[in-house]
C-alpha cells in the first residue's frame, strides 16, 4: 500500500511538472453533467500562473451578478474563502480583505481592490493586489500575486460566464500542489458559483426584486 502511495505521489508530481512547463492546456471540458465550461491554463511568460474558463449557463445573469457584487460575502458562497472583509467602498471601488484555505497549505491572505464596470451585454468584475497591504492582519502567508475578472454577459440561450486570472501563492508551496489548484482549484470555483447561482436562496432575493 505504502508503495502504490508513493508511486501515485510521484506520478503527480510529474504530471504537475509537465502540465506547468507545457504552457498552455487547452480545450478541456468541464461542467456539472452539461460539460459547460472550457478551461485554458499554464504559466505566462512571466511565470505567473495564468488560467482562463469560458463557460454558458442556463442560469439568470441577474444572479450571478448578485453574488459576484457581493465582494463582502463571497466566503459565504466559494469553499476556498475563508473570510471576506470589506474594508472601504467609494461606488463601485472596494478594498476587500480575503484570508484563503486550501488543503496541505497554510492560510493565505490579501487585500484588493475590486471594481466593477458596464461591458457589451453585461458586466465585469475585477481584483487586483493592492500595493497597500498595511491593513492585512499579519497572521497568514501574503498572496504574491492575484488578480483577474469575471464577465458576466447576457445571451439568448443562457448567460455567459469568463473568469480569467492571474496568480501566485506566495510563501513556499510544493509546484504539484500548486498545478493541482489551479486546475482543480479553477473548476471548484467555478461549480460553488454556479450552485450559488442556482440555489433557491438567490430566487427568492430576486423575486424580492
Amino acid at each position: 500500500m505504502a508503495k502504490r502511495l508513493a508511486l501515485a505521489a510521484v506520478m503527480a508530481a510529474l504530471v504537475a511538472a509537465g502540465y506547468l512547463a507545457s504552457g498552455r492546456l487547452s480545450g478541456r471540458g468541464f461542467g456539472f453533467a452539461d460539460r459547460s465550461c472550457t478551461i485554458t491554463a499554464g504559466r505566462g511568460a512571466d511565470g505567473v500562473l495564468e488560467g482562463e474558463a469560458r463557460c454558458r449557463w442556463p442560469v439568470p445573469a441577474e444572479r450571478i451578478d448578485a453574488l459576484l457584487a457581493a465582494w463582502g460575502d463571497q466566503d459565504r458562497h466559494f469553499g476556498n474563502v475563508a473570510e471576506s472583509t470589506i474594508l472601504e467602498q467609494d461606488g463601485d471601488r472596494m478594498l476587500v480583505r480575503q484570508v484563503y484555505h486550501a488543503s496541505g497549505i497554510t492560510d493565505r491572505e490579501v487585500v484588493m481592490e475590486c471594481t466593477s464596470e458596464a461591458i457589451p451585454g453585461g458586466r465585469r468584475y475585477r481584483w487586483r493586489k493592492s500595493a497597500d497591504q498595511s491593513r492585512s492582519s499579519g497572521e497568514n502567508v501574503e498572496v504574491a500575486v492575484h488578480e483577474g475578472f469575471w464577465d458576466v454577459v447576457r445571451g439568448a440561450d443562457g448567460t455567459e460566464v469568463v473568469y480569467h486570472m492571474r496568480h501566485l501563492p506566495g510563501g513556499s508551496v510544493p509546484g504539484f500542489i500548486v498545478s493541482m489548484f489551479l486546475s482543480s482549484g479553477m473548476e471548484d470555483v467555478l461549480a460553488d458559483l454556479r450552485r450559488a447561482a442556482e440555489s433557491q436562496a438567490v430566487a427568492v432575493r430576486d423575486s424580492d426584486g
